[in-house]
This record gives C-alpha cells, sequence and structure tokens, in this order.
C-alpha cells in the first residue's frame, strides 16, 4: 500500500495569511482541537499547528508538530514546519537538526537548504551556509533569494569579488531586488568602489525611501569620500525614520566634530548619551574631544574618564586622556595615560611622539629622545617626530643632527615654519649664515598674509 505523505498540503513558508481569513485561525483550532477528541491524526495535529503558527503561539504549534511528527515521522514538511517554528523559538541547534531530517526525506526541496543555510551563518558557521546555499542554488537557479544569501557568506569570508557575483546574479533575475542592490552596494564599498556603492544605495531608496540603513550605508559612503554635508544629511534623515536609534546621533555627531560644528558634535553626543547612557564608551571619548575643541577641558576630563571606566581598555581614550592632563599641566599624569595607551597600543607611532613631548617638558629628553626614535621607527613619514627630535638634538647642541631631522621634516611637510626657523638657528649655531638667512625669508614668505 503506498504511503500517503501530507507534503502535498503545504510547507509554512507559504503566507497563512493567504490561504486562511485571519479570524478563522480560532476556528481551525477549534475544529482541529474537536477532531482529535476523537482520535490522534496527523492530519488535526499540522492543521492545528499551522493555525497556532501564523497566531504566532509558536510553543503551541511546535507541540502539535512534535505530535505529528511521532504520527508520521518520515513526512519532510512536518519536519520542515518544525524546523521553521524552532526558529521562531530561537532554538537554532533544534531547528538545523528539524532541517536535516527534512532534507533526508526530501533531498530536492530546496527551501530545507535554504533555511539551514540561514541558520548555519547566523551561527557563524560560514563554509557549510555554503555548501546549503549552493545546493540550494543547484536545485532553484531562479531563486534571487538564495543568490543573495550566498553573497553574504561570501563577503563573511572576505570575498568580495565572489560576493558581487553572486548579488548581480540576484540583480539579474530581480532588477529591483532590495536586498541584492543594498549588499551590492556593501561590496562596493568594502572594494572602494564608493560611486558604485552610491548608485546602488541611491537605486534602494528609490524603491524605498524609508529605509534608515540604507540611508545609513549611504551616509558613511559620502563621509568616506569627503562629501560630509551630503552625510549629515542622510544621518538627519534616518534620525527622522528611527529618532530613538542611538548610534545614528553618534555617527552624524562625529562628522560634525571632523568639520569643527563642535556645538552641534555635543548636541548629538548629548543625545546619543541620553537615550544610552551606559553602555558606549565611545560616546563619552567624542563628547571628551568636542568639549576639548571648545576648551571645556573639566567637561572634557570627566568625559574621557567615564569613556575608560566602560572600557579601560580603548587605548583612543587613553590617548585622549594624556592630550588633556597635559593640556591642563598634569604632566606625570599625561604620561601615565600615554604609557597605558602604548600598552594597549603598541604600534601606534603618534603616541610615542605624544609621551615624548610630556617628557620632554618635565626636562627628560632621555625618554623624549628614545619615544620619538620609535615613532619614527614605526612611521618613517611622521613629521612631528622628526621635527621633535630635531628640537631635542639642538638642545643637546648636536646641531648636525638636527638640521637633518629638521630638514627631513620640511620634506614631509614643506610649509612647517618651526622646521624653517629651528633649522636656522641650527645653521646660525655653525656659522652657515647664507643657509640661515634663506630660511628665515622662506618663513617671512610662508607667514605673509594672501593678497585679497
Amino acid at each position: 500500500m503506498k504511503k500517503r505523505s501530507i507534503s502535498t498540503i503545504f510547507p509554512i513558508e507559504n503566507d497563512l495569511t493567504n490561504l486562511f481569513d485571519e479570524k478563522r485561525f480560532d476556528v481551525i483550532v477549534s475544529l482541529s482541537t474537536e477532531s482529535l477528541r476523537e482520535k490522534e491524526t496527523v492530519e488535526a495535529f499540522f492543521w492545528r499547528a499551522n493555525a497556532y503558527f501564523a497566531m504566532e503561539k509558536f510553543d503551541a504549534a511546535i507541540s502539535d508538530y512534535v505530535s505529528a511528527v511521532t504520527l508520521a515521522p518520515n513526512d519532510p514538511i512536518l519536519h520542515f514546519n518544525s524546523g521553521c517554528t524552532l526558529k521562531k523559538l530561537e532554538a537554532t541547534e533544534k531547528a538545523v537538526e528539524a532541517f536535516t531530517k527534512a532534507i533526508e526525506y526530501d533531498p530536492l526541496y530546496y527551501y530545507s537548504y535554504f533555511n539551514r543555510g540561514n541558520l548555519f551563518q547566523a551561527m557563524e558557521k560560514i563554509p557549510e551556509s555554503l555548501n546549503d546555499y549552493t545546493q540550494a542554488i543547484a536545485l532553484s537557479p531562479e531563486d534571487a533569494d538564495c543568490y543573495v544569501a550566498r553573497g553574504v557568506s561570501y563577503v563573511k569570508l572576505k570575498k568580495i569579488d565572489e560576493a558581487l557575483q553572486d548579488f548581480q546574479a540576484a540583480l539579474r533575475l530581480d532588477p529591483g531586488h532590495a536586498q541584492a542592490l543594498g549588499n551590492c552596494g556593501n561590496a562596493f564599498e568594502m572594494q572602494g568602489r564608493f560611486q558604485e556603492a552610491l548608485d546602488a544605495y541611491n537605486k534602494v531608496l528609490e524603491k524605498n525611501p524609508s529605509d534608515e540603513r540604507v540611508f545609513l550605508n549611504r551616509a558613511f559612503v559620502h563621509f568616506r569620500c569627503g562629501q560630509n554635508e551630503e552625510a549629515i544629511k542622510d544621518y538627519t534623515r534616518a534620525i527622522e525614520i528611527c529618532p530613538k536609534r542611538v548610534e545614528i546621533y553618534h555617527f552624524r555627531g562625529r562628522v560634525h566634530l571632523k568639520i569643527r560644528n563642535y556645538r552641534l558634535a555635543l548636541a548629538d553626543f548629548d543625545m546619543a548619551i541620553r537615550l544610552s547612557p551606559s553602555d558606549h564608551d565611545e560616546f563619552y571619548l567624542h563628547r571628551s574631544q568636542a568639549k576639548s575643541a571648545i576648551s571645556d577641558f573639566t567637561g572634557a576630563l570627566e568625559d574621557v574618564c567615564k569613556s575608560l571606566k566602560i572600557n579601560p581598555q580603548n587605548w583612543e581614550a587613553c590617548c585622549q586622556l594624556g592630550i588633556i592632563e597635559s593640556i591642563l599641566g598634569n604632566l606625570p599624569e599625561a604620561i601615565k595615560a600615554y604609557t597605558q595607551m602604548i600598552d594597549i597600543y603598541s604600534d601606534y607611532s603618534r603616541g610615542y611622539c605624544y609621551r615624548g613631548v610630556a617628557y620632554a617638558k618635565t626636562g627628560n629628553l632621555k625618554n623624549a629622545f628614545k619615544d620619538y626614535q620609535k615613532a619614527i621607527q614605526l612611521n618613517p613619514g611622521n613629521a612631528s617626530a622628526y621635527l621633535n627630535r630635531g628640537l631635542v638634538y639642538r638642545l643637546l647642541k648636536k646641531n648636525d643632527q638636527s638640521i637633518a631631522d629638521l630638514s627631513r621634516v620640511i620634506e614631509l611637510d614643506p610649509i612647517n615654519i618651526m622646521a624653517y626657523k629651528n633649522r636656522a638657528m641650527a645653521f646660525e649655531a655653525l656659522g652657515k649664515h647664507e643657509e640661515a638667512q634663506k630660511d628665515f625669508s622662506t618663513v617671512k614668505q610662508i607667514e605673509m598674509p594672501k593678497s585679497l
């Protein structure tokens, strides 16, 4: 006798509201319950489970699917629907097991691979997700969603070329696919193809002008391209759509900070902190930087200490603390903060330069010199390190070495007045008056106001 399978009815990835009048879900539950009082059947458990799922009563739904599976353990749709329900209940491992059973009993149903692939992707099991998406594409090569999902897995593996191929394959199947367009934009952005990224985001926004995520992505590309006013417009639009999304205020504040709109930056950081006062060390760090820019050093010190209380390993906050303590004349505290920064991020060239300046201000030229040496070793293009080392050489009356360092500064920064002035004085000390006069003349030319 041929086995009857209920898989001819439907799996629940279909929209049940299209199959039933929403008001009738409770009727289905009632009729199925009545039927189950008389006899437990797969069909009664199945229909009641479907109704419970549509009503978002997932605990009740999974209970009925389990009962149905007990009666029909080889039916793939029962396992598939169980997997969908377990996914809603965030029982990820059990959901994977259910989709695996569905594949075992029906290896040609592509949507089981697709759903299991989604779970693997969420679990960061990316090779497994790629295998499932590839199988789903082989079984259903016309489903754009499968290509998009596989493309996302390729992105997670930093295989951006392969990801773009999948996103573009999805767009050939569905030219208006919003996820494919958005992910294309992300991939282009990762490759530095900013105009193509903007074009992709613009197309998404033409179809859905209320997606704050796309405004956020486009804002970031504008920011990367130096189009700061455009970035601010996009962040503002994202805030209008989603006014309680805390990170948008932070992002917009950072753009304001960069273009020296310090009051507007403070307003944004204030709002971000008001919405999320205890979780984000960066909010306090960047508000500290804005306060420093308007000479509110007491407030800046308060904020950077809050940042470090949340995250003592934030090297940028340690650096900011060192800068503030140095401005306030607390040089031992500044050196301590810079040392903490270097302990966390030992390859930060400018960090050694900052600490070197603090050492030099305390008269500890030996440690200052060591820090400048290290800064140059880490970054041979660090003009500040050469300048400061050149000044130390001059204080030590090693004028030839001073001239060499200051000449390197001028190569890197041809309008650095301090380099020319100090090189002129080093030349004077060596009796090279003509060279000194030439440097003093250059200083006058640089300082001369431009004619209107």
